[in-house]
């Protein structure tokens, strides 16, 4: 009999991962249905800024690997379809130029006090080592900030 008392239920998501050492990895990892009180689930930008300093990254056939948040450079995933605008009061149409010679388009956008809502504030948000850019076709990438090299407003 499977003891299931340490089995904690997790949606698995598929994701791209590029790393440090110029790997590119394909696999999935898992995310909370519910990620606090607020029922809202996890998605895989709250994973990347939360305190722990790993992730789990499940690549078959090859097996489950624990990847240090460090050494990330972008994980990009496909969204679910979702109605609203999150209550966002900024937003910016960006291009990011990463040290890789990596460079990605989209659209960050977040919710700041209203006296601080500029894109100079949202990249020097202590939220985190991590932005996320929304692009067409509910594309996203989860960038690095401490591998941008320089970002232009589009």
């Amino acid at each position: 009999m499977i003891d299931t008392r340490f089995i904690v239920a997790k949606k698995r998501l598929e994701i791209n991962l590029d790393l440090r050492n110029s790997e590119s990895l394909e696999g999935n990892v898992f995310l909370h249905y519910a990620k606090d009180e607020s029922g809202k689930p996890e998605t895989p930008y709250d994973m990347l800024i939360d305190e722990r300093k790993f992730i789990v990254f499940d690549q078959v056939p090859n097996g489950v690997y624990f990847i240090h948040k460090d050494s990330i450079l972008r994980l990009t995933y496909k969204e679910e379809e979702k109605a609203g605008d999150g209550g966002f009061n900024f937003s910016a149409n960006i291009e990011v130029r990463m040290a890789d010679g990596f460079d990605v388009q989209g659209k960050v956008m977040a919710l700041l006090p209203e006296e601080s809502a500029r894109l100079f504030d949202f990249l020097n948000n202590a939220e985190g080592d991590f932005i996320l850019l929304h692009q067409d076709n509910n594309q996203r990438v989860i960038i690095n900030k401490n591998e941008i090299d320089k970002i232009i407003i589009i």
